[in-house]
C-alpha cells in the first residue's frame, strides 16, 4: 500500500519555467568615408563652336564635336613661357620652367654666344602661335584660353628686335638717297666738282658751273639730263643729256655758253631710267 501524501510537503512540478523575455538586439554600426565636398570642374573651350564646357567632356554638348584630348593637372602657362623665352630664353629659363632641365642646361652653359637667346626669341613666338588644345595636350592641363591682351603685349615684346631691325635698315636708305639730293653746286668757276665759291645770285655776264653729285656712284653708259628753266619755260638750247664713258659720281659743266637774260631759274639734274631721285637748285640772274 502507497503512503498518504504529506500534505505538508511542496508539490513536485514537471512543467518547463517559461521562457525569459527576448533582449532586442543592438543595431549594427556601419562605417562609411564622408562625403566629398562638392568641387568646381575645370573648364576648357570647344575646339568647334568656343563653348565652354567641362574640361573632362569628350564630345562638346553644344555642337557635338569631339574634343581632342588633354592632359591632366594644372600643366604649365603658354604666356608665361613665351614670356620667359623672350625675355631670359638666353638662359634657359623656359626650358626649366617646362621642366626640360637638360636643355635648359645646354641653354645655360652656351649662353654667352648668343645662339641660346635667338633660339628662345624664336621658341617663343612659336608658343604663341600654337593653339590652346595643342599645348594642353604637349604640356598638360585643361585647354584654357589666355587674356587677349596678355598675348597682345607679348606679340609686341616679341616683334620688337625685327621692328627695329626694319628701321634701322630704313633709316640708312633714306640717309642714302638724302645724301644724293644735297650734292648740288652753282658757281662761277673751278674745276670738276671743286667749285671756287658757291651763290644763288649771278650777274648777266658770269660764266655759271654746275657741279652734281651722286650716291652711289654713276654706271658707265647711264644718261644724265640736265632740264634749265625760266619762269616755268626751258631755257633754249635744254634739255641736255650726257650719256658716261666711264663710272662716276660727279657730273660738271657750263650752264650757258652766252649770258643769261635777267629771271629766276630752275636747275635739275637727273638720270634717265633710273630711281636715283633728280638733283635741284635754284639761282637769280641780275643785271
Amino acid at each position: 500500500m502507497s503512503e498518504p501524501l504529506d500534505p505538508s510537503s511542496e508539490p513536485t512540478s514537471t512543467e518547463a519555467p517559461p521562457p525569459e523575455p527576448a533582449v532586442p538586439p543592438e543595431p549594427a554600426i556601419s562605417w562609411a568615408a564622408p562625403s566629398p565636398s562638392p568641387t568646381v570642374n575645370p573648364m576648357k573651350f570647344c575646339v568647334a563652336c568656343g563653348a565652354q564646357i567641362d574640361a573632362r567632356a569628350e564630345i562638346c554638348p553644344a555642337c557635338g564635336v569631339r574634343q581632342p584630348a588633354v592632359g591632366g593637372g594644372p600643366g604649365k602657362s603658354r604666356p608665361v613661357a613665351a614670356l620667359l623665352a623672350l625675355l631670359l630664353g638666353g638662359l634657359g629659363i623656359h626650358k626649366f620652367y617646362l621642366g626640360k632641365t637638360v636643355l635648359g642646361v645646354v641653354y645655360l652653359v652656351f649662353c654667352w654666344t648668343g645662339i641660346p637667346a635667338l633660339v628662345a626669341w624664336i621658341e617663343g613666338i612659336t608658343y604663341l602661335t600654337t593653339s590652346d588644345e595643342a599645348w594642353a595636350q604637349k604640356y598638360g592641363g585643361a585647354a584654357q584660353r589666355p587674356s587677349r591682351a596678355a598675348i597682345g603685349c607679348l606679340w609686341v615684346v616679341a616683334l620688337g628686335p625685327l621692328l627695329l631691325v626694319v628701321g634701322i635698315i630704313a633709316a640708312i636708305f633714306l640717309g642714302s638717297q638724302i645724301g644724293s639730293m644735297s650734292s648740288m653746286g652753282l658757281g662761277t668757276g673751278g674745276t670738276g666738282c671743286d667749285l671756287a665759291r658757291t651763290a644763288s645770285t649771278f650777274a648777266v655776264a658770269d660764266p655759271i658751273r654746275m657741279t652734281a653729285q651722286f650716291s652711289p656712284e654713276l654706271p658707265a653708259g647711264a644718261v644724265v639730263t640736265v632740264h634749265l628753266t625760266r619762269e616755268g619755260s626751258e631755257v633754249d638750247g635744254y634739255p641736255q643729256s650726257l650719256k658716261l664713258d666711264v663710272a662716276t659720281d660727279c657730273v660738271s659743266g657750263t650752264i650757258s655758253q652766252g649770258p643769261l637774260t635777267t629771271g629766276h631759274y630752275v636747275i635739275t639734274v637727273g638720270r634717265d631710267g633710273a630711281a636715283t631721285p633728280p638733283l635741284s637748285g635754284a639761282f637769280d640772274v641780275t643785271p
